[in-house]
């Protein structure tokens, strides 16, 4: 028989996973309609301080990081990668924050949570 806690835990990591390949599915649907370098970029900005997240006391400062290493990633690979004059570059970035910004998000408080276990 599981406990609640487990039960819960159980429904909390289904809906974390779910959220995270709804998120994948996200940042293909950007790469295929606006631009991979932008993906790409904002992933590679915001990937590091997602995975350093667990570290942090408190919740709200990695996940505000997160989400502008994120944005500066996209907008700068979309400018420097892109195609497109300059401010349909700058918007494809920051259309792609949207895409994979909150994908990085989860991946840090799901790190943060499960340090806290």
């Amino acid at each position: 028989m599981t406990s609640p806690n487990n039960s819960a835990r159980n429904v909390f990591t289904y809906r974390a996973y779910r959220a995270l390949a709804l998120g994948t599915f996200a940042m293909v649907g950007a790469a295929w309609l606006l631009s991979v370098p932008a993906v790409l970029g904002a992933l590679a900005g915001g990937i590091v301080p997602a995975a350093l997240a667990p570290r942090a006391r408190r919740l709200r400062t990695p996940l505000i990081v997160t989400l502008l290493t994120a944005a500066v990633g996209a907008v700068a690979a979309a400018l420097w990668f892109g195609h497109g004059t300059t401010a349909m570059r700058l918007l494809t970035g920051l259309i792609a924050t949207l895409a994979a910004g909150p994908w990085l998000v989860v991946v840090g408080f799901l790190r943060w949570v499960r340090a806290r276990d």
